[in-house]
């Protein structure tokens, strides 16, 4: 009978605290990201080819260096976040929760020409083959439209969007009690939505009367799976907080993402990106419950 007395009072001290200690925010904010670019300098193998005759070929090895250049332009991104704040002291508290976000950027590559570095020259059987016999040079008698008909509007950027599940956990201090406090600490996310977009040209092929007649097309592709996206990006946090009104509070912050947003093995080839931490500016109303 005893222990049951304590385990109630037990029970009713712990809701009382939480009561008094334990709030709910529900925030939305406003993203903005700042433009960032990565280089990365590379090296490609190749060589050319001089005929000696019908069957063997002279070829020149080379190493082509180059820098790869991937810049990211982000627009601007809305979120939104079930927090819970548990006071610790008159000053100090804890805030951790839940979120979801919504972000989109674009990719645009670069390909900046280094240097050729000789390597080697070797001698080879190659026999001389065309691949498409009866053709000289493109193998298209004619075309039905021309390409600026066609890539007229076509962007050369790959977009990206991103649907993101969040999870902070921050330090809070309130500098003026009640009324303004500072938040520094960390953040989780893990995408659970993203899509890629990308557009180009290229051609159909169609035979009339031992002719070749070709047509430049437009060509949309969009890649849904989360492939080459990190599924763990993590990074620091800052924020500030100003009470408006008894229940409302206005926030400002920033974000530094410490990790890649793309996973360094099994990367997406086919947005064929890397090397973005984005740092990111946030402002946004809480609704503290």
């Amino acid at each position: 009978m005893l222990q049951r007395l304590l385990i109630v009072v037990l029970l009713f001290i712990s809701q009382e605290f939480l009561a008094q200690k334990l709030v709910f925010d529900l925030n939305g904010r406003v993203n903005f990201t700042q433009p960032d670019d990565n280089t990365v300098r590379d090296t490609l193998m190749g060589y050319s080819s001089t005929k000696l005759d019908d069957t063997t070929v002279i070829r020149t090895y080379y190493n082509y260096i180059h820098d790869l250049t991937s810049d990211y332009i982000s627009n601007t991104g809305y979120e939104i976040n079930g927090l819970f704040i548990l006071k610790l002291s008159n000053r100090f508290s804890i805030r951790t929760g839940i979120g979801v976000q919504f972000g989109s950027f674009s990719t645009g590559r670069n390909f900046d020409f280094v240097e050729n570095q000789f390597t080697h020259i070797d001698t080879v059987h190659e026999e001389i083959v065309n691949p498409f016999p009866g053709v000289i040079g493109m193998p298209c008698d004619s075309f039905e439209n021309s390409y600026s008909d066609v890539a007229t509007g076509i962007s050369d950027r790959t977009h990206q969007e991103t649907i993101n599940l969040s999870i902070p956990a921050e330090i809070g201090y309130d500098i003026i009690p009640g009324k303004l406090i500072i938040r520094a600490g960390g953040y989780f996310h893990t995408p659970l939505y993203a899509a890629t977009k990308r557009s180009y040209v290229t051609t159909e092929h169609t035979t009339k009367e031992n002719m070749t007649i070709c047509k430049y097309v437009r060509v949309d592709e969009k890649n849904t799976a989360t492939t080459g996206i990190s599924n763990f990006q993590w990074g620091l946090s800052a924020w500030l907080d100003y009470q408006l009104l008894p229940y409302i509070q206005l926030e400002a912050g920033m974000r530094q993402q410490i990790n890649d947003v793309y996973a360094k093995q099994n990367y997406n080839s086919f947005s064929n990106a890397r090397g973005f931490e984005p740092l990111t500016f946030s402002a946004g109303l809480s609704y503290r419950m």
